[in-house]
């Protein structure tokens, strides 16, 4: 009926906090909270209901009438706002209709706003199913009308909330809680996201390198599963259990039993290992309520055993402070601790963003609170390929790099000093210098900051192309105990070398004179530099002019320096000329070139013997990229590796809240990440920058009569 419709778009015209402006072409443009808040105003004023102005006492609403009437003014007066907030889901106005009627008008999650309503409409329902089916978020309208008295006795203590000096919050929530109850509805509406380009290629290279994928939202069950398929979070090869045992009826929260929860958790678990025995992949559902009785009766532990079976965890309606809490979990009951990474754009995300060990924030129409709470911000969701599968696992690999090369020339030097007290007859005596000894690691210093900083194995293409080479640092494949176990030979190694090249060229070296047992000492720790240079560069993969320019500043710091400390004869007179002296020795270019050489030999073969029998993914990759037969990797990759081992490290990360974003921000926000490796097929490159999307609003009345809007824009 006309009326219900009225009523319906009354709602939508004065039940928000939106404010008009106007921009230098006077276009009349909305302010609003939230793109779903601006959406529905929007929309209320295609169908008639045009919010004109907000005034310091109420707003000024036109409506197009279809008969004599045309268009009509209308002014209400605003007596209260109750704010929206995460914990509620609902906000509300108490207003003074142009008739003087006292209107209470609520919208808000349909969970929330059903079990308060004074009668359930089947339509209404039935309309909710179908949009969360269309995977659209829905919102429930609904108004009271109460009398001058009723009015007055709560406004008395809504002031005094106001005033509180003390839990401020509460007690307004409390005095909302009091007014918006037995509420008449009005209707639904139903909005869509238009995804983002390249969130479903983003999100199936993320599987692919092996990152478990959680969706906490605040959206209906129905509509989380067909945004789950849509994004390809979830796949229809997928075995999808769903726990939703905590819900009463009009949405709200009902008593469990605690070990009728605990049974119906020991099931999942039996159904998952079942799924997994046959091939299959498992993923979990799990809804609000249900997450509020799993943390009620400290089932943590149980649900946890059921969640890390699965390749995909989608947690619905659930709030700010419960995506906190599963992120927390994750952190604190797997061992060992996995890295988790929260991703989301609005506010509501800020307490799972701060929860994880690295938060992502999305700049969009959302605001930037999620960016201003994130350690990394990000203009669009496809970006995330890029920082973990590009930067993420670069800086694994170079501070990698950094960390076993700083140890290995240290354990060199440490080594070669052991040596030499069985040569020195346990004299406690040292075989450098101690000026030059203390220059070691400040002339090491420049190339493997280049290498840190420059050092790139795979080109960026490649790295995305094959997410399969994120591996590495979800397992800790490059920086674990095998490795700085093989770093610690390494040095042993390289440690001999120098001193069995020592013993052979100074085997009789006469060492009573000062200056030819200092010039001993100095062409060794000289062999030392070159040889550690040299083993840099045999561990950088990009050579480029920055790099060379570091290895050249590194010797021209050595010998500048041994130059000057030779000369400084008030200084070290021990050392005056001991520069010219060891130059002059034939014996000293002999180390010079052996020196490096037998390294060389040593790091290759043990290079190709890696290669040859133990390669890892980098190393094929880049074998048959050289070969031109890309298109043979795929199938390569899948095969594990026989570098690989199965390792319980996950890289576990919990993203959120997906926000309301009409234009630019994803359906997608909210993406966790976890754990083990998977396989997962190679997307191409996403396309270009998005062009504009198309948004439809939906709304259902109680009569079930519905309507349709549909536009675009920019």
């Amino acid at each position: 009926s006309g009326e219900a419709a009225d009523a319906f778009l009354e709602v939508l015209a004065v039940s928000h906090t939106v404010m008009v402006t106007e921009d230098q072409f006077g276009t009349v443009k909305y302010e609003a909270e939230s793109p779903d808040e601006g959406a529905l105003v929007e929309a209320a004023r295609d169908l008639g209901w045009d919010f004109r102005s907000r005034t310091n006492q109420g707003l000024v609403v036109e409506t197009a009438r279809d008969d004599s009437r045309g268009t009509e003014t209308l002014q209400y007066t605003v007596l209260a706002v109750n704010a929206f907030t995460s914990a509620r889901k609902r906000m509300s106005v108490v207003v003074r209709s142009p008739a003087g009627e006292i209107l209470v008008l609520v919208k808000g999650a349909d969970n929330v706003m059903l079990e308060r309503a004074a009668t359930l409409h089947p339509h209404v329902e039935a309309h909710l199913a179908e949009f969360a089916q269309e995977g659209l978020r829905t919102l429930v309208l609904g108004r009271r009308r109460i009398d001058a008295a009723e009015f007055a006795d709560w406004h008395a203590e809504y002031e005094r909330a106001q005033s509180a000096m003390q839990d401020r919050e509460a007690l307004l929530s409390a005095a909302a809680e009091r007014l918006e109850a037995q509420l008449e509805i009005l209707g639904a509406t139903g909005i869509e996201d238009k995804l983002q380009v390249g969130v479903a290629e983003t999100i199936v290279r993320l599987r692919g390198a092996g990152v478990k994928l959680w969706v906490l939202t605040g959206d209906k069950l129905e509509t989380a599963r067909n945004i789950g398929y849509s994004t390809k979070v979830l796949s229809d090869e997928m075995e999808v259990m769903i726990l939703d045992i905590g819900s009463g009826a009009g949405g709200g929260t009902a008593a469990v039993d605690a070990e009728e929860l605990r049974a119906e958790l020991v099931g999942m678990a039996a159904i998952a290992d079942g799924a997994i025995s046959e091939g299959r992949e498992v993923a979990l559902m799990v809804t609000g309520s249900s997450l509020e009785q799993v943390s009620e009766l400290g089932l943590g532990g149980p649900f946890l055993e059921v969640a890390t079976r699965c390749k995909v965890v989608i947690a619905c309606r659930v709030s700010p402070l419960q995506k906190a809490w599963m992120v927390r979990l994750v952190r604190t009951g797997i061992s060992p601790t996995p890295v988790t990474l929260s991703i989301g754009d609005g506010a509501n995300d800020v307490p799972m963003i701060q929860e994880a060990q690295v938060g992502v924030g999305i700049s969009g129409r959302e605001g930037r609170q999620a960016v201003n709470a994130a350690d990394f911000a990000i203009a669009q969701f496809r970006f995330l390929q890029r920082l973990l599968l590009v930067h993420g696992r670069l800086n694994y690999r170079r501070m990698c790099k950094f960390i076993l090369y700083s140890f290995w020339k240290n354990a060199v030097l440490t080594l070669l000093l052991f040596y030499y007290t069985f040569i020195s007859g346990f004299s406690g005596t040292s075989m450098f210098d101690g000026m030059v000894w203390t220059s070691f690691n400040v002339i090491l210093f420049f190339p493997i900051i280049a290498t840190g900083v420059f050092d790139r194995d795979v080109d960026d293409k490649q790295a995305v192309q094959f997410p399969k080479l994120y591996e590495n640092g979800r397992l800790g494949l490059d920086l674990n105990m095998v490795k700085m176990t093989e770093m610690l030979l390494s040095a042993l190694v390289h440690s001999l070398i120098i001193f069995l090249i020592t013993n052979l060229v100074f085997f009789d070296i006469d060492t009573v004179h000062a200056n030819n047992y200092y010039a001993f000492g100095t062409s060794v720790f000289t062999w030392l530099v070159f040889a550690m240079n040299y083993r840099v560069v045999f561990v950088t993969s990009t050579i480029n002019w920055v790099f060379a320019a570091a290895v050249a500043s590194s010797f021209f710091l050595y010998f500048l320096f041994l130059v000057v400390y030779c000369r400084t004869q008030w200084l070290s007179p021990w050392m005056y000329n001991v520069d010219i002296h060891m130059i002059q020795e034939p014996l000293f270019w002999v180390g010079i070139v052996a020196v490096p050489a037998l390294a060389i030999m040593v790091d290759s073969f043990k290079a190709y013997l890696l290669l040859e029998f133990l390669p890892d993914r980098r190393g094929l990759v880049l074998e048959r990229v050289s070969l031109r037969e890309a298109d043979e990797i795929q199938p390569v990759l899948d095969k594990p590796s026989a570098a690989e081992s199965e390792s319980s490290h996950a890289d576990l990360g919990v993203s959120s809240g997906r926000g309301a974003s009409l234009q630019s921000c994803p359906e997608e926000e909210n993406v966790a990440a976890s754990g083990s490796g998977e396989s997962a097929q190679e997307a191409p490159l996403p396309a270009g920058p998005s062009s504009a999307s198309s948004w439809r609003r939906r709304f259902a009345g109680p009569s079930g009569a519905g309507g349709v809007l549909r536009s675009s824009f920019i």
